[in-house]
């Protein structure tokens, strides 16, 4: 995963909407979706809510 991958996840598992990981990491919004997407792609997860499961797990957060 990119650093910039596992920064808007890392951002998605405090609980931010797309709009709001855009703004704490200026980027535009469909930049979020894309980078949260490739994420999915790369975890395998077919949600936002698996995205963030496999982070909890995977160490990438702490809970």
């Amino acid at each position: 995963m990119t650093p910039r991958e596992i920064d808007c996840v890392r951002e998605l598992c405090r609980g931010q909407s797309n709009n709001d990981i855009a703004a704490t990491l200026f980027l535009e919004p469909s930049m979020v979706k894309t980078h949260l997407s490739n994420a999915m792609s790369k975890t395998g997860a077919r949600g936002r809510v698996q995205l963030v499961i496999w982070a909890f797990r995977s160490g990438l957060v702490d809970s």
